[in-house]
């Protein structure tokens, strides 16, 4: 038999492949999403309206399934078990849970694979897939960096199954901890969010066709194939090419009888403890970051000549342009294992630049330096434990903070909050409304954040003085030449919720926000405005930039602030008000806003009163009502810019919103936009 497929050389067009031995990106990721949207939507769709055509698809059952049927040694079930061992070796020895969970499944590899790509088990919802979606399939076109086209190559092992075999193929294998942990449910948003609108256009109906009810069913009946999966083929993407072994000749292998006898069939690829470090050497980190890294490894006690520090990113999604993250491991054999994360910024200058970056670091660099330090020495001076309830230190241990602004040089060293040997902590999806449980327990905290900065007024006013000087900067940065365009674009989207015939006063009033929205806020917010009242804000308050930690019975008991970059001087209501208003529940402004503004004003007055103040002298509680009507307007002004982002809005939608006037996102946002309106309109306006 005979086969050949000519096609373009995509090569030519600049397309270009993913180094398969570095993480998948976020914005990469993004794009592929989208796209698996838009090929499942094509399925769907011809499922539907061409079911005679279709019904030649459902005859393409997994090319796997077929070479198991081929191999009556069991070689390939052999195999499988190696390589399940080979993951359990990865894990820790006490990890006694994860440990059973493979143990139990080393010898069922084969037949859970079978059972995950059994199309009749994912009706009335399967559909045609790509099969073998990883980074060594795709293809990116990239303009000014970012990847704007894509293409899906080798289609050999496309199958008829459920729609979530290529997402999770593609998010277990070719993204990273922090990736999943950040992204995980941002990217099926996005996935999902295509396919229905994809599916709409091609006459579809995505409620009907594949509910979201059923997605989240099928990713917990068939989510566990991302794994069978990547215990197969980690060990390829952790080996470099040239280290691969003859595939061919291996698969042939696989219908063979073992020459050695053994139950151990696996192929010959590099080692786990290779494939780390070749994965930690592919992160570029600056020789200044590096010193100051040799410098925390002597405080903490590391011998030298006995310690190896291994690298691999650490970032966020959208980190990058502001700051890098990078995880660094101390190893030693005379020392358990330190993790910290090391953020820093562009090597760039223009980069540096053009987003305020050195600006950013030497803020934080202050308040982790001098501000965080002097709030802990006054908790000790007035005897507060660190294990009593008003005790702050809701904050991330940091080991070194260097800024250079001359030099372009800064370098943030602190604890890694996802370290296995801490409590675990969460980050919340954004994407979800915060409800009251953990809201109750954040007011808390920013209680005793400001009750701090109230006893450094008291107590120490030559360090409070420096602190009075922190202009808001979160108005700089978005003013920028790179962000100033989006203000108008995001006020006129704003208007566009409201009829200009029934709501004229409020389409107005979103437009009339857009001429020097920044500058004009950063003067409204300023701390001389907020006075004798004006504390130290988080500044950049909302759910990416907290992590909660949870008791045995999955009760929020505790929370961490981090990325101190915003900080300002300010009134003492901006933090709580703009988490409760843009990240919270409808019905925690509505209904819960004063039992948590309560809780808030408990907290302070504990902590501040253990610290030799009075708190109805300093901050009285009517104040905080005061302040709230005057600077509460803050709230719409940040929603024109969060908003679009929650509900995760494409930038065509936001440009052109007549256009997708019918888009479910679209409509979720004018909700969004409305309901805020309406609470900040008896709010000062911002002049």
């Amino acid at each position: 038999m005979e086969s050949v497929v000519i096609m373009e050389d995509l090569r030519l067009q600049s397309f270009r492949m993913w180094d398969k031995a570095n993480p998948v990106d976020f914005e990469h990721a993004r794009l592929l999403m989208v796209t698996l949207g838009r090929l499942h939507a094509l399925s769907f769709a011809m499922k539907d309206q061409q079911p005679e055509e279709f019904a030649q698809c459902r005859e393409f059952t997994d090319p796997m399934t077929k070479m198991l049927a081929l191999d009556p040694k069991n070689t390939f079930q052999k195999m499988s078990a190696s390589m399940c061992r080979r993951a359990m070796e990865t894990l820790e020895k006490d990890d006694t849970f994860r440990r059973g969970k493979l143990e139990l499944l080393q010898d069922r590899c084969v037949q859970e694979i079978e059972t995950c790509v059994d199309a009749n088990a994912a009706e009335p919802y399967a559909i045609i897939g790509h099969g073998d979606c990883w980074s060594n399939n795709v293809m990116f076109q990239y303009e000014e960096d970012i990847p704007s086209k894509i293409k899906l190559i080798d289609w050999q092992l496309s199958r008829y199954g459920s729609p979530v075999l290529d997402l999770v193929y593609f998010i277990f294998n070719c993204t990273d901890e922090e990736m999943r942990a950040h992204g995980y449910q941002r990217l099926l948003s996005i996935y999902y969010h295509s396919l229905s609108e994809h599916l709409h256009n091609l006459g579809g109906d995505v409620e009907r066709q594949y509910p979201r009810s059923a997605f989240r069913d099928q990713l917990k009946k068939f989510g566990r194939y991302g794994l069978l999966i990547a215990m197969l083929i980690m060990p390829m993407i952790c080996t470099p090419n040239d280290e691969l072994p003859d595939t061919n000749a291996a698969m042939e292998g696989l219908v063979k009888e073992n020459p050695g006898g053994d139950d151990e069939v696996h192929f010959a690829y590099g080692t786990t403890e290779k494939a780390a470090i070749r994965m930690s050497s592919t992160v570029n980190v600056p020789a200044y970051v590096r010193e100051r890294l040799q410098i925390v490894a002597e405080q903490e006690g590391f011998i030298a000549d006995q310690l190896s520090i291994q690298y691999e990113p650490g970032s966020k999604s959208g980190d990058g342009y502001i700051g890098l993250i990078v995880r660094a491991r101390f190893i030693s054999p005379a020392q358990q294992v330190l993790t910290v994360i090391c953020k820093y910024p562009p090597e760039d200058r223009q980069q540096r630049e053009r987003f305020n970056a050195m600006l950013l670091f030497e803020r934080e660099t202050f308040i982790y330096q001098q501000i965080l330090p002097a709030f802990e020495e006054l908790q000790l001076q007035y005897g507060i434990d660190q294990q009593e309830d008003s005790y702050f230190g809701n904050y991330p241990k940091c080991y070194h903070a260097y800024c250079n602004s001359a030099r372009g040089e800064a370098v943030l060293i602190l604890e890694d909050l996802m370290a296995p040997e801490r409590p675990p902590m969460k980050l919340l999806d954004q994407y979800v409304p915060v409800d009251y449980d953990h809201v109750h327990v954040l007011m808390k905290v920013l209680g005793k954040l400001n009750a701090c900065s109230f006893a450094l007024k008291r107590h120490r006013p030559e360090m409070f003085e420096k602190l009075r000087q922190l202009n808001d900067v979160l108005s700089i940065v978005l003013d920028t030449e790179q962000t100033r365009p989006l203000t108008p674009r995001n006020c006129q989207l704003a208007a566009s919720a409201f009829d200009e015939e029934k709501q004229p006063e409020y389409q107005r009033g979103m437009l009339n926000l857009s001429p020097s929205m920044w500058p004009r806020t950063g003067a409204h917010i300023g701390g001389a405005r907020a006075e004798p009242y004006a504390a130290l804000n988080h500044g950049d308050c909302w759910t990416n930039n907290v992590m909660f930690g949870y008791d045995n019975h999955g009760r929020v008991k505790d929370v961490c602030l981090f990325d101190w970059q915003m900080a300002r001087y300010g009134s003492p209501v901006l933090d709580y008000t703009l988490f409760i208003f843009l990240c919270g529940e409808l019905h925690l402004r509505r209904c819960k806003f004063e039992s948590l503004v309560t809780t808030f004003y408990d907290s302070f007055s504990a902590t501040v009163q253990r610290m030799g103040c009075n708190a109805e002298n300093d901050l009285p509680r009517e104040e905080l009502e005061r302040q709230l009507n005057r600077f509460g307007r803050l709230a719409l002004v940040m929603g024109t810019y969060a908003l679009p982002n929650f509900a995760q809005l494409p930038a065509e939608v936001c440009e052109n919103p007549v256009l997708y006037h019918a888009d479910k996102r679209l409509q979720h946002y004018y909700t969004l936009m409305r309901e805020l309106v309406k609470d900040t309109e008896k709010f000062d306006e911002i002049m």
